[in-house]
């Protein structure tokens, strides 16, 4: 009885590699690949499956190079990225784009007992309109060039910046935050050592004043704030192909 469960439970494991996801592929690595990605502009993370998670991580590969050997599995195989963006003239600004579906991966066939490199599409490869945002949601990044701590709120709760792992953004700190909803600029507050401070109200763009009541999707708002209590707007920038850095 035993010897028949395990013939049983060998041919679902069997049954499982060879037909997971409509790809064929070996039970063991047999091969090696490598991720060129020498035409990039960005830094590139690789994965196994569509969910992108870390269990399906397989690299981190900067612009301008080749990743290192990985041992893989003969057969077909798709590859999923997502590109961490970078911004010109905002420092310490980033965010993972996924691209849409279809120009977000790469099939490859993989050859056993060689190595095989994948070359990564641009980021410019995979924008359908190089007008388009890359983004729905609005950013904000927060410098504190003052001598205490700044949190921000919204309403009374207070909101855990993206890059940190506590909510107080200490002094020659930089907090960087992602508006998912809520775009209304009134809905949010600096919190410094004696109270609260709100956003500006107006900006000046190309010697044009403008209000700020919402923040835009696809857009970055540079603030800081100093020891003289001033909290201002230093950038505005649309998240567009051509204001990533290194973008030609």
């Amino acid at each position: 009885m035993h010897i028949i469960k395990l013939f049983l439970c060998l041919n679902i494991l069997a049954w499982m590699f060879t037909s997971c996801g409509g790809s064929s592929f070996s039970a063991t690595t047999d091969a090696i690949i490598a991720f060129d990605n020498t035409k990039g502009t960005c830094t590139v993370i690789v994965y196994s499956a569509p969910e992108r998670t870390e269990y399906n991580k397989i690299a981190i590969v900067p612009a301008g190079i080749i990743s290192g050997n990985l041992d893989w599995y003969s057969g077909s195989a798709v590859f999923f990225f997502t590109y961490n963006i970078t911004m010109k003239d905002i420092d310490g600004f980033s965010f993972n784009y996924i691209p849409e579906l279809g120009n977000d991966q790469i099939y490859r066939q993989i050859n056993a007992n060689r190595k095989t490199t994948i070359r990564i599409p641009s980021l410019a490869d995979t924008i359908f309109m190089p007008d388009d945002l890359l983004s729905d949601n609005s950013y904000l990044l927060i410098r504190n060039n003052s001598s205490y701590s700044v949190s921000l709120f919204r309403g009374i709760v207070a909101i855990l910046p993206d890059n940190l792992s506590y909510h107080e953004i200490n002094p020659e700190e930089w907090g960087q935050y992602t508006i998912t909803n809520n775009f209304i600029v009134s809905s949010y507050e600096l919190q410094y050592s004696t109270g609260f401070i709100k956003f500006p109200s107006k900006y000046i763009l190309d010697q044009q004043v403008y209000d700020l009541i919402n923040f835009e999707r696809g857009t970055v708002y540079v603030f800081s704030y100093n020891s003289r209590g001033y909290f201002s707007l230093d950038d505005i920038k649309e998240i567009k192909l051509i204001n990533t850095a290194d973008s030609k």
